[in-house]
């Protein structure tokens, strides 16, 4: 019998060993996804500043048409929409690190 236990236990260790790498690669993929997207949200959002500081110079330069300020507050609009996800990507990170220093 004792032999059997310890089959069972070892059998028990090996599948928490591998449910714990298994939840491991999972919680990695998800840090490197969050980290993925901070970074292209953050490049998007300096792109179209660049785009915004372009218009404003073409405003400027050719006759001082409102289409280019037009583009400009479309681009404004787009650039407070990537810092809202930000602003929410950051939030959950600050949710789960909360979590887990409460645990």
């Amino acid at each position: 019998m004792s032999k059997f236990g310890y089959t069972n236990n070892n059998t028990t260790n090996s599948s928490l060993k591998k449910n714990n790498t298994i939840s491991k690669k999972v919680f990695k993929e998800t840090i490197t996804f969050i980290d993925e997207k901070w970074d292209l949200w953050s490049k998007e959002i300096e792109t179209l500043n660049n785009d915004c500081d372009a218009l404003q110079r073409m405003f400027m330069d050719y006759d001082k048409d409102n289409r280019y300020l037009e583009l400009r507050n479309d681009i404004n609009l787009k650039i407070q929409e990537r810092k809202n996800m930000l602003l929410s990507l950051e939030k959950l990170a600050l949710n789960i690190k909360d979590q887990i220093s409460n645990t």
